[in-house]
């Protein structure tokens, strides 16, 4: 493993030389990188550097890392193999996203509001549904989606026919071999606080802080997409 190129910050370095390594296969998905002090030792960098670019690697969706500090690639190169242009496919990914979450920003603090004011307890605890089994049962359904659930709630078809074109249209154009950011523990736990949050708000029938939390939120998924962006592509 060579050292990191000049140009940038040293975690930056090291960041785009392991992704290369791992967009191009050297890595594949499933292997582990070589150990921290590997790294440390291979790209002349200090253990804390090390720590920031991995943190910044799993951000991206391209290893996941364990508590034993052990990395594992789970990004499919494989599956990239076939596309000729992932600049391309990468670009109107991010363009589909950034018009896509502009719009869900616009109305979802609102339908948290109305929702807010005009559940009845069954409805409510049909959110709580959402919250309490978001895992998979063995050979179970999915659980139910928190925010669609909630325009669900609005019995407006209309409404929901636009949300679900809106993921159509956001998630259609990610490129294949790439984990989304909101798959990683630490921001799945981030998100699934803020969820909860605005579940209370709608427990306490109040519309302003179900508006504030949902808006809140909506914009933290902006700021990690774009901070995903950032380095990836």
């Amino acid at each position: 493993m060579s050292r990191p190129k000049s140009g940038g910050t040293l975690y930056e370095r090291v960041v785009k030389e392991l992704k290369s390594q791992i967009l191009s296969g050297v890595y594949p998905k499933g292997a582990a990188l070589p150990p921290e002090k590997e790294l440390i030792d291979a790209m002349g960098v200090s253990r804390i550097t090390i720590r920031k670019a991995l943190g910044i690697l799993a951000d991206m969706g391209l290893i996941q890392t364990s508590q034993g500090r052990k990395s594992i690639v789970i990004f499919d190169a494989e599956r990239l193999a076939d596309d000729q242009s992932l600049s391309r496919h990468a670009q109107e990914y991010v363009r589909n996203f950034r018009a896509v979450q502009q719009i869900r920003l616009m109305i979802e603090p609102e339908i948290a509001r109305e929702v807010a004011i005009t559940a009845t307890d069954e409805e409510i605890a049909r959110l709580e549904d959402c919250l309490s089994h978001r895992q998979r049962p063995q050979g179970g359904e999915p659980p139910a989606d928190f925010h669609r659930t909630m325009i669900m709630l609005l019995n407006n078809e209309e409404l929901l026919h636009i949300y679900d074109n809106l993921l159509i249209l956001e998630e259609g154009s990610a490129p294949a071999g790439i984990t989304s950011p909101d798959r990683q523990e630490a921001i799945s736990a981030q998100m699934e606080e803020q969820h909860h949050r605005i579940l209370n708000a709608i427990r306490s029938h109040d519309g302003e802080f179900a508006y504030f939390y949902m808006k809140e939120h909506m914009r933290f998924v902006a700021e990690i997409y774009e901070k995903h962006f950032t380095y990836l592509f």
